[in-house]
């Protein structure tokens, strides 16, 4: 009989630039009928998220696990960081994170990559 290992299975996160709850709720219930696996995260304004950035570079995949909030309806567990853990998703407004700030955009994935927060096989996708 062969032993069966309990490997960390990598967890995918998607982070999301949203200050209104109606909409924040509504990227929600979309994310999660399409990826209901994924531990989704807010940030409620961009100040907010360049917050989060020195703590991605000092601290890498196991970031992801305290940037961003959950909103209320969103009963998962918060996991515990792993090396593993994966920036899939990427969702702002385009007027923090949009076609005006793409030199922005590209240091920001680049950072992502260096920080093994994704990879350049499976980067993280932006949708604006």
């Amino acid at each position: 009989m062969s032993q069966c290992s309990l490997d960390y299975i990598e967890m995918k996160y998607i982070y999301v630039l949203e200050d209104e709850a109606k909409f924040q709720d509504q990227i929600f219930d979309a994310i999660k009928a399409s990826e209901p696996e994924a531990q989704i995260r807010f940030f409620s304004s961009m100040l907010d998220f360049q917050s989060w950035i020195p703590l991605a570079i000092k601290s890498g995949p196991l970031s992801l696990a305290e940037g961003g909030f959950k909103i209320t309806k969103d009963k998962t567990i918060k996991p515990e960081p792993q090396a593993e853990d994966h920036l899939m998703l990427l969702i702002s407004k385009d007027e923090w994170l949009g076609s005006r700030q793409m030199a922005l955009v590209r240091k920001t994935q680049d950072m992502l990559i260096r920080k093994k927060i994704c990879t350049v096989e499976d980067p993280t996708r932006l949708v604006m």
